[in-house]
């Protein structure tokens, strides 16, 4: 669930703005229709396959759409900080132990990183993003936190001083006209 003021928040950015809405764990709750176009659906999707930081860890053709090489341990290990302070804030138990024991069982990678027992709120840097249809986009990361910590809004605004916004622009005049919120429209 997630708050109705979001979905028209995610609604009025998308013409300019990819973004989504995902919840402390990183499991996608909302999605406007650009975010849907560059990345694929995820919300609404069962289990683990809307959880962007089970993507990360277990799927490095995802992490290599979103960072270059050289960015990708910084974005990993600022996840596994991220997932640390929210079982700090939580406490053991509930979804977020059984995130991090599911993700320690499947990816070596996350389990060296948690190990180093880093707590930090999230972060989002640039982003450097391939898409087949325009090609490079260069986009700066920006979190918005609800009052309560549980979720957040990630926008994906393009670099002034680049193509990018060029290019998102293409990718709207190509889109279909359909352009809705994806995800659950009830009020958390």
């Amino acid at each position: 669930m997630y708050k109705r003021q979001l979905q028209h928040l995610l609604a009025a950015i998308a013409e300019t703005t990819p973004a989504f809405v995902t919840d402390d764990l990183g499991t996608v709750l909302a999605q406007n229709w650009l975010n849907v176009t560059l990345f694929g659906r995820f919300a609404g999707l069962p289990g683990l396959a809307a959880n962007l930081v089970w993507h990360w860890f277990t799927q490095p053709a995802w992490r290599d759409r979103l960072d270059p090489k050289d960015q990708q341990q910084q974005t990993g290990l600022a996840y596994v900080a991220d997932l640390r302070a929210v079982i700090t804030r939580h406490g053991p138990g509930g979804p977020a132990t059984e995130l991090v024991e599911r993700l320690r069982r499947a990816s070596d990678e996350f389990r060296a990183m948690w190990e180093r027992q880093a707590v930090a709120m999230l972060h989002c840097s640039t982003k450097v993003v391939h898409d087949e249809r325009v090609g490079r986009l260069d986009l700066d990361c920006s979190v918005v936190l609800s009052p309560t910590g549980r979720q957040r809004m990630l926008m994906l605004k393009p670099v002034p001083g680049t193509p990018s916004a060029h290019r998102i622009a293409e990718l709207v005049a190509a889109a279909p006209h359909k352009r809705d919120v994806v995800g659950a429209a009830r009020s958390a």
